[in-house]
């Protein structure tokens, strides 16, 4: 994108947003996965909210001690990330954290908004989205069973950061109709961004010019420029006295340029007649928002980011300390032992890109900290990971990507992501393609399996995530994809434990996507690469309801070379099966590798009544693969089995190059096989 022929009218580490109203993002668009995080306790899920909009929400869930009585709910916080409007998303890595700690220690179940973004979607969008989150939290039972069985409806806490401190405020404006009043307790501001058409005395004037100017282009329908409401709230003074909730608190930073309106707007409240309690909490020495980066880095400003944290939960009221105890140790800029909270610590990488990067949600990373590979043996070598006999892994960064889940443009695919066992962490991406008004008729249902060698990719990955929206929308089927843990940190079986637990929450209509619009006769079984050699063990481990099988390039091996195999292939490729599945039976003789070893299950036990095996010539795995389907072709089994090769292209070339022609090809040929033919 050439920014030459249109001035910039902001700019920061994360973006520079342009006169002519289009935005280079240069950060703030990193993404985890929901799902359990090992450090808190806590479990997140991704709901969708509006199929049109997109618009969707990550829920937490703080550990439920089994001691609790079925009465005891919890307070519900719905928060709004920062970000100028502009970037960020309730998966950016820091805050996704600093949620995970909060909902931790305030003992609260919490509901992150991803609202749509500008100038993309030029405000009031945001406004508009949030909005309806709100009010879709706040309905209960009608939203999501979390709310539902453990939130406290009455007990309901607005809050924000940055834009999102901003968003909280217009949120507490408009919740006037009763059923909002009665159920909003308390408002958060942390670090509010405000504006107005008039500098303040103690306002920086470059940063003040800035934001008038990414206000105008984000917002330029707005309402007297930065003296609309929405972003100078002292402007419309009457409305600050209609504030839902009966607590306000608002924290600054003395070094962030916005903190002289956060004062401001604190006093105003105060001023207005608002009959409810205004605390004001200021971080001396820190800037704008530290208390989310903090958890990206355990240098300076620590001590005031776990006070302020602390501060929070306090206010939520939640905590057993004593209130004006830890006010004046805050105040008084205590940063003892009382304030280091363990809990808090949370890890990080840094991964062969030279940056930082983010843990998922299942904390994967080198066993042994940062890349360090010249002292020990490599296992297994390619440009996704390598792989160490003392079983450590260095990850490339780029199969670790991942992207949300919500409404895709281009298939008119949506999927949502669902926590199916909070213990692990293990999740689905279940995708539902357009649906016709006027049919009735149920979609037959895929449960697919990503590949990685067990070691990398997720459901959530980019290129699977494309395929899967692209295969439901030809299909016109249901599917479901199974987040399953990964190798070295958690060693097999675990993968093939996961699975088996993904197909078996499929096959049960658990949601209602798959009850009110699947076909649980109808079900098939597709995977890719080590995910077909999950399909292989789910087919002859849980026979029930499935249809067909499609193993795409699947991974197998076995003790002997077959005559054609690549050596070199071979050897790195049991080396690595020793390191992540140590308790395998026999090695690579184990049945699970190697489906036609000894005493392996008679593969007439496979499930469905169809077998489709893909391979690619140039593919070192193809020739087992070859081989295995001619196996289950002379076992005896009473289904038919078909094998299809794409010519002249190597391994996984189907996501990786979607749209070439072999790759629409084999595309073409997997519908066919899904449609019968």
């Amino acid at each position: 994108m050439d920014p030459s022929p249109a001035e910039i009218v902001f700019e920061c580490g994360h973006f520079r947003l342009h006169s002519d109203g289009h935005v280079e993002r240069t950060g703030g668009m990193e993404f985890v996965p929901a799902g359990f995080d090992a450090n808190t306790g806590v479990t997140s899920k991704d709901i969708l909210i509006d199929a049109a909009t997109g618009v969707s929400a990550r829920l937490y869930l703080p550990a439920i001690q089994k001691e609790a009585t079925a009465t005891a709910k919890l307070p519900i916080l719905v928060i709004f990330h920062g970000g100028y409007f502009v970037v960020g998303s309730p998966g950016c890595p820091n805050f996704h954290r600093y949620v995970n700690s909060l909902v931790s220690k305030a003992g609260v179940l919490a509901v992150s908004v991803d609202y749509r973004l500008a100038p993309e979607h030029l405000l009031p969008a945001a406004y508009d989205d949030s909005w309806a989150a709100l009010n879709w939290a706040v309905s209960g039972a009608a939203a999501d069973p979390w709310l539902s069985d453990h939130g406290d409806l009455g007990r309901v806490f607005v809050a924000g950061a940055s834009a999102g401190a901003n968003i909280a405020h217009n949120m507490a404006v408009a919740a006037t109709p009763p059923a909002l009043v009665e159920r909003v307790e308390g408002v958060i501001l942390l670090h509010p961004s405000f504006c107005g058409e008039q500098k303040l005395e103690d306002e920086a004037e470059e940063f003040w010019r800035d934001n008038k100017k990414r206000w105008a282009v984000i917002f330029p329908a707005a309402r007297g420029g930065t003296d609309d409401p929405r972003i100078n709230p002292m402007a419309a003074a009457d409305l600050l006295a209609k504030l839902a909730g009966k607590r306000l608190f608002v924290s600054t930073a003395s070094e962030d340029p916005r903190a002289s309106r956060g004062r401001a707007y604190c006093e105003a409240v105060r001023a207005s007649g608002w009959p409810g309690k205004v605390e004001w909490f200021e971080s001396k020495g820190e800037g704008h928002a530290f208390f989310v980066s903090y958890h990206s880095s355990h240098e300076a400003g620590d001590a005031w980011a776990q006070a302020l944290l602390l501060f929070g939960c306090v206010f939520i009221g939640l905590t057993e300390h004593d209130n004006h105890q830890i006010k004046a140790k805050i105040r008084a800029g205590d940063s003892s032992s009382a304030f280091v909270l363990d809990e808090m610590r949370f890890q990080i990488q840094r991964w062969p890109s030279g940056g930082w990067r983010a843990l998922g949600a299942q904390g994967l990373r080198s066993s042994r900290g940062a890349m360090d590979s010249g002292s020990k043996e490599i296992a297994f070598d390619c440009s996704s990971f390598r792989l160490y006999m003392d079983g450590h892994v260095d990850r490339n960064a780029k199969r670790m990507e991942t992207m949300p889940a919500g409404f895709d443009a281009a298939t008119g695919v949506t999927s949502k992501d669902v926590v199916i066992d909070a213990a692990t962490g293990v999740y689905v991406r279940v995708y539902l393609p357009p649906l016709q008004a006027a049919t009735t008729a149920k979609l037959p249902i895929l449960v697919f399996f990503h590949g990685g060698y067990f070691i990398v990719g997720s459901a959530a990955e980019p290129m699977y995530h494309h395929y899967v929206n692209s295969l439901v929308a030809r299909a016109g089927a249901i599917a479901v994809s199974v987040n399953y843990r990964l190798a070295p940190e958690h060693k097999l079986p675990a993968a093939y434990e996961d699975s088996l637990t993904g197909l078996k929450w499929a096959v049960s209509g658990a949601d209602p996507w798959l009850s009110d619009h699947g076909d649980l006769g109808r079900v098939f079984l597709v995977g890719v690469s080590a995910g077909g050699n999950i399909v292989h063990n789910m087919a002859i481990s849980e026979p029930a309801h499935v249809e067909a099988v499609i193993q795409l390039h699947p991974s197998f091996s076995g003790e002997q070379r077959m005559g054609a195999e690549d050596e070199a292939f071979w050897r790195a490729n049991n080396n690595r099966w020793a390191i992540i599945f140590p308790g395998a039976r026999g090695g690579v003789e184990d049945p699970r590798i190697n489906p036609t070893a000894a005493g392996a299950p008679s593969l007439t036990k496979l499930a469905g009544q169809r077998l489709l095996v893909c391979t690619a010539s140039e593919d070192p795995r193809a020739l087992r693969a070859q081989a295995y389907c001619d196996a289950v072709r002379a076992s005896g089994w009473s289904g038919e089995a078909e094998w299809f090769e794409s010519e002249g292209e190597g391994h996984g070339f189907f996501v990786l190059n979607p749209g070439s022609p072999r790759a629409a090809a084999l595309m073409d040929r997997v519908i066919a096989f899904l449609a019968g033919h």
